[in-house]
């Protein structure tokens, strides 16, 4: 057997393993809970506007840094960079901890994002087998899923015991990440050797792959109006919503496990959308999915608590199941499109562009979630979301033949 084939065949293994590592989230039920502890709604703004802006800020430099480095070795240091964001986090005692250890662990998250599904691309193009990305993209994120799941479900009764455990467990996974990034073996790409010229060129590069011509620039940009919202969903609206129509520490973990097994499995299914839509259309049409599922818990907001949870919950698996779908459509589009030597610097730009709206506006989505409740709050981002995506798409569908 060839040394190229073995690449492939080495990698994508370890790769499976660390998307299952790269969200071990056993505080994902509790963290508003967590959070409240220290501050209000508003607060719980301040937190998530520092942490996107840290990762949004660090995306492109990073990305670089991947491409010019080594993603190997990127991946390394991302994974203790979040083990030990998370680890103090479980230790935090006052707000500002909480904060270094928001930041701390969103250079890591920067440093993470664009690097696996770049070594995944590579390592399959290196062997002429990049076709079937879609596949192994699909199941990265189906894995990223199933992980804070399964350990979402028991991070709620580690709650119960002690507020701290869920993220000292979620730390220590992170650490067991970057040991099994050791065996990860480097894809032979068009790289430089690293120097400050050379990084800057590698941003800029990087960038400009994302708005290389007319047609790409519409097809970024309509990425991009899907995927602001689904961050803004994702990171903290629907967390504050499940809280809110009145589920409690145990039944969050066990609620957001449920949810994202199932996203999981959703997530299996991009390639049979590829096959009876374009990418484009089948972008469009899961994202009139999320469109629909803000305005129908708005509807049931004055009925019974019983049935708001029952139709809230299953709302935010749609929503959840649409998170899992976006991403690994953008990555299939955009790894077929830019170049392998700026590959992690572009999907790392395009994972700021999207964080950047979030970043911007978390403050006020925190406050408005105080005044008026996350309700009506998600369902005012699924308005504009409609709104946004159907003129980007308007714009992709007028470039002829190309997509």
């Amino acid at each position: 057997m060839s040394k190229k084939t073995l690449l492939s065949s080495h990698n994508i293994p370890f790769i499976y393993v660390l998307s299952f590592l790269r969200s071990p989230w056993f505080w994902m039920g509790i963290w508003v809970l967590y959070y409240l502890r220290f501050t209000n709604y508003a607060g719980i703004g301040v937190l998530e506007t520092v942490m996107i802006l840290t990762i949004t800020l660090a995306e492109i430099p990073t990305g670089a840094i991947a491409d010019l480095f080594g993603k190997r070795k990127t991946l390394v240091i991302a994974f203790i960079l979040m083990g030990l964001g998370n680890g103090f986090m479980g230790l935090s005692q006052q707000f500002f901890h909480l904060l270094v250890s928001v930041t701390v662990a969103c250079i890591g998250v920067a440093l993470a994002s664009g690097s696996l599904e770049a070594i995944a691309y590579d390592s399959l193009k290196q062997d002429q087998k990049e076709s079937t990305f879609d596949v192994v993209a699909s199941r990265m994120s189906g894995l990223e899923f199933a992980a804070p799941a399964l350990c979402g479900i028991l991070g709620g009764f580690l709650y119960a015991k002690n507020p701290s455990l869920p993220f000292l467990m979620t730390g220590l996974f992170y650490l067991f990440g970057a040991a099994v990034a050791l065996f990860l073996i480097e894809p032979k790409t068009d790289t430089e050797k690293f120097s400050l010229p050379a990084f800057l060129s590698q941003t800029k590069h990087g960038f400009l792959e994302l708005f290389s011509s007319r047609a790409m620039r519409s097809l970024t940009i309509f990425l991009i109006s899907i995927g602001a919202f689904v961050v803004m969903n994702a990171e903290a609206i629907d967390a504050i919503i499940s809280v809110d129509i009145g589920f409690r520490a145990e039944d969050l973990g066990i609620l957001w496990g449920v949810i994202y097994l199932a996203a999981a499995g959703v997530g299996q299914l991009v390639p049979v959308l590829r096959k009876h839509f374009s990418d484009t259309m089948a972008t469009y049409l899961v994202g009139l999915v999320y469109v629909i599922s803000a305005g129908v818990t708005l509807l049931f907001l004055h009925t019974s608590q019983q049935t708001l949870m029952i139709v809230g919950a299953l709302m935010l698996f749609a929503r959840a199941s649409i998170q899992t779908v976006v991403t690994s459509l953008a990555g299939v589009q955009i790894n077929a499109r830019v170049q392998a030597k700026y590959r992690a610097t572009a999907l790392s730009t395009y994972s700021m562009l999207k964080s950047l709206p979030y970043a911007l506006t978390a403050v006020l989505i925190g406050f408005f979630a105080d005044r008026w409740g996350s309700i009506y709050v998600g369902a005012l981002l699924g308005f504009l979301c409609f709104v946004i995506m159907t003129w980007a798409f308007v714009g992709v569908r007028r470039e002829k033949g190309l997509f």
